[in-house]
């Protein structure tokens, strides 16, 4: 049975294993790159769950993970920065549409609301549909687009 927990030390490099797919599933997306580069700025390729929570860990983040019968299927995370909730979720290809990226929004959406924050963003990309359908499915609404040149 499926399940949703806060993260442990010891899921570190499952959870950097499900970050590198992630990454590898954003980088051919339109607006992947700019995605990974914001998140994984100087980070370390190899152990990405561990150089992302190095970058947020003055926003005292929350991380969750989906797990069955002990093997971790998901993780998402939620910090605040500025007014502002900000969440990031990922659930492996294999276990999608099983309702564990809501279970998982769910925990996270209720960690920022136990610290009073009114409004929350989400990081997906243009290219990522699935993931923005599940936003807006739980209200979410796109405010921002992002432009970019490299020069």
């Amino acid at each position: 049975m499926s399940s949703i927990r806060p993260w442990l030390v010891s899921d570190t490099e499952t959870l950097d294993g499900l970050l590198r797919n992630c990454l590898d599933e954003l980088r051919p997306m339109r607006g992947g790159a700019a995605l990974i580069d914001t998140w994984m700025k100087d980070g370390d390729q190899a152990a990405p769950f561990s150089s992302l929570c190095r970058l947020i860990e003055p926003l005292n983040p929350s991380f969750f993970v989906a797990s069955d019968d002990g093997d971790v299927l998901g993780w998402s995370g939620a910090w605040v920065q500025g007014q502002n909730g900000w969440i990031a979720l990922y659930v492996a290809p294999g276990s999608r549409r099983s309702g564990l990226g809501s279970a998982l929004l769910s925990e996270s959406l209720g960690a920022l609301q136990s610290l009073g924050i009114r409004q929350v963003d989400a990081y997906t990309t243009p290219g990522d549909r699935a993931l923005k359908n599940l936003f807006e499915q739980r209200g979410f609404k796109a405010r921002l687009l992002t432009m970019t040149v490299s020069l």
